[in-house]
């Protein structure tokens, strides 16, 4: 709280966050009907409904439609004996203090009143205030005769944590619907294959004995040992797996998203199901289309993978999300080249939420490990 914040405040009106007095209060050897003034201005400041935190400015007078006016204090309340006065008599402790300023070369009073659970009131009666009401600030003033009703206690009671939705990121089965928890180990084999230019392309059928190949609307794939190779490598890592949004709270939230970051330090790749290659055919007749799966938009669960600087972004748009259901991902494949477990952060959206809810997933992998040769390669491919 510097000084360019405080004179930000001289032009605003008074209102559920703000106050001015032109006065000290009366606090150091006055009788109880006047602390009860002070008292009356916390409880109504901790108890308004309000978005930020609230301040009362002592020793400046209001200009409404203009810059208030300093006229400072003669004397200072001291924090400590205010906050024993106050947390003496209250339910719960009021998150509040006080402090001296300087504004404009005069000293002030600061009273900040921080955003807090609610409802707080009296244990006892005090000068003119009374135990159990509930006094609420509403607009630029508290008025003892208009404590809160019995429901709108009620919600105060419901803090905004309780009204946030509460959503948890896992990993599921998508088949059957299975949670796995927020740890998944994945069996897989990674496998050494040649280098591309040491695999061999394949030839065109031989000539016949007439000095002609058969006339067919097929034409040799020559790129099928290779195509083969990256066919092995990827079906033996990579496992399916999809995400499960849980909203396990008592309120809806709307338009979630998750996000999943793998950072490549990790040894982790994620594909989309387009991406896993069908195995490949000797002779072809034109594009290879089985791989190929168009994408659906604006439905819960839609995945998208995008590749970027050193890292590897899963995002699954949700929708909205009503309380105790599960939102689950399209499938999607995950490998890992190495055994050791490794953190994966998420990130969940919604516009119920003030923040983001940030977490983790770990993954590790069980490996075995396989060598072909463009031999083996060969025998493989010929068997087909």
């Amino acid at each position: 709280m510097d000084e360019e914040f405080l004179i930000s405040l001289l032009y605003e009106e008074e209102g559920a966050t703000l106050d001015f007095k032109r006065e000290q209060y009366r606090f150091a050897n006055a009788t109880n009907e006047d602390k009860s003034e002070l008292l009356k201005d916390i409880l109504g400041f901790a108890n308004a409904w309000r978005r930020a935190d609230a301040y009362v400015l002592v020793g400046v007078e209001e200009v409404r439609g203009g810059k208030s006016i300093v006229h400072g204090v003669a004397s200072q309340l001291d924090d400590h004996a205010l906050q024993q006065f106050v947390n003496s008599l209250t339910n719960r402790p009021i998150q509040f203090h006080y402090r001296a300023a300087v504004l404009e070369q005069k000293e002030i009073g600061v009273i900040h009143i921080e955003k807090q659970d609610r409802p707080i009131f009296l244990k006892r009666d005090y000068g003119k205030l009374e135990k159990v009401k509930v006094y609420v600030r509403r607009g630029s003033s508290t008025n003892p005769t208009m404590p809160a009703d019995p429901d709108e206690i009620f919600r105060m009671g419901l803090s905004s944590e309780d009204k946030a939705p509460t959503l948890v990121a896992q990993f599921a089965d998508i088949k059957t619907q299975n949670l796995l928890g927020q740890s998944l180990v994945v069996s897989s084999r990674l496998c050494e294959l040649p280098q591309e230019h040491q695999i061999p392309q394949l030839p065109d059928p031989p000539i016949g004995q007439f000095g002609f190949r058969p006339v067919t609307p097929y034409r040799t794939n020559s790129e099928y040992y290779r195509q083969l190779a990256k066919h092995i490598y990827i079906h033996e890592l990579y496992r399916p797996v999809a995400l499960a949004l849980i909203n396990s709270g008592r309120y809806v939230a709307r338009n979630v998203r998750v996000e999943l970051e793998i950072a490549e330090s990790t040894n982790i790749d994620a594909l989309e199901e387009c991406e896993i290659p069908s195995r490949p055919k000797k002779q072809t007749s034109g594009p290879d289309l089985s791989g190929f799966m168009p994408r659906r938009t604006g439905r819960p669960g839609d995945l998208i993978i995008n590749r970027l600087s050193g890292k590897i972004k899963v995002e699954v748009m949700c929708g909205d999300v009503q309380p105790g259901r599960r939102i689950y991902s399209d499938q999607f494949f995950l490998g890992k080249r190495t055994e050791e477990k490794n953190l994966v952060l998420y990130s969940i959206y919604s516009d119920d939420l003030p923040e983001p809810i940030k977490g983790q997933l770990d993954i590790s992998a069980v490996l075995d490990h396989a060598v072909y040769s463009s031999s083996d390669l060969l025998h493989v491919g010929n068997r087909f």
